[in-house]
């Protein structure tokens, strides 16, 4: 029996697919240079597929990090966001060198950094209602 994904879109052509039920479909890479749409996008994170757990502690506060506007060179819309470079010295393992020598960001990671901050901020507030 085959698993039924409606339909895949890439530019203007679209395919229905059929799969085995055994099938696991996997991309190592995907590069897009316009607006890639999704319902929901799942990150793997179940405790049994990782080892060597250990706490996350950035080397600066991301809070630090410069936020832009800024245009894409060749017109690809303006933007808001940071520059791979700076969010490299805070963060450096949520910046990768593609295959093309241009920095990337796992932008979908970087709210765990921002939780972090959240939870000293929390802490200092409990610590002044203390007071």
């Amino acid at each position: 029996m085959a698993d039924k994904i409606d339909s895949i879109t890439i530019g203007n052509s679209t395919w229905d697919i059929d799969l085995p039920s055994d099938a696991r479909p996997s991309i190592a890479s995907l590069t897009a240079s316009e607006t890639i749409q999704a319902q929901t996008f799942n990150a793997r994170s179940d405790a049994r597929l990782k080892e060597n757990i250990i706490e996350y502690k950035p080397v600066e506060s991301i809070l630090d990090l410069p936020v832009f506007e800024y245009d894409f060179k060749g017109g690809n819309g303006h933007r808001i966001g940071c520059l791979a470079q700076d969010l490299q010295k805070i963060c450096p393992e949520l910046v990768h060198e593609g295959c093309d020598g241009y920095l990337t960001i796992e932008e979908s990671k970087i709210v765990y950094p921002l939780l972090l901050e959240v939870r000293k901020l929390r802490a200092e507030v409990e610590e002044l209602k203390r007071r």
